[in-house]
């Protein structure tokens, strides 16, 4: 090969290597599900200086928008939201423990209640000496056009005092619109 040829090769080379190192999140996402992509979160929360917790919107296969479940009030319309949340170390965005929050709602255009809330927990992370839990979940009318449902997840040391927490509140409106908010 000429030297122009080892030149455009190398160049090549170079040109990767630099992708690579610009997007390490791209190599470590893609191999282990331990690890988070926080850039494509709804939300990220620092909840202290090592911990971080970063909040996904669940794609929900059971979508109840218009269609009453059975045993519940046929006249009203229904709809959910859900959203999966994960505790995370920031040195390296991996996991600690894994969270979903789902909030159920009716509405009739003039009204709307949140019906019922459901949250799981699952540690990722068996070495760590944190544990989570899910706290205060519950369901609130601010007006009788807007309500919410929420939750508090909560790592705890193993002393039992907090390390590090996130609420979470799916909002709905009178109309059966939903969206998400949190404190913390």
């Amino acid at each position: 090969l000429s030297y122009k040829e080892h030149m455009k090769i190398f160049k090549k080379i170079i040109a990767v290597l630099c992708v690579i190192c610009m997007c390490p999140s791209l190599v470590a996402f893609a191999s282990d599900d331990k690890f988070l992509d926080v850039n494509d979160a709804v939300m990220v929360i620092s909840a202290n200086d090592e911990i971080g917790f970063a909040l996904y919107k669940t794609k929900t296969e059971n979508d109840l928008k218009g269609n009453a479940p059975s045993l519940l009030d046929a006249s009203k319309k229904y709809t959910e939201d859900s959203y999966n949340g994960y505790f995370y170390y920031k040195s390296n965005n991996e996991k600690i423990s894994e969270h979903t929050f789902t909030a159920k709602f009716t509405y009739d255009g003039t009204l709307a209640t949140c019906y019922e809330t459901n949250s799981t927990v699952l540690m990722i992370d068996q070495n760590s000496n944190l544990r989570p839990k899910a706290e205060d979940e519950g369901r609130y009318n601010l007006t009788p056009t807007q309500v919410y449902g929420h939750v508090t997840f909560v790592l705890y040391n193993t002393d039992n005092s907090v390390n590090s927490e996130a609420t979470i509140k799916i909002y709905c409106n009178q109309d059966g619109k939903t969206w998400v908010n949190r404190q913390g």
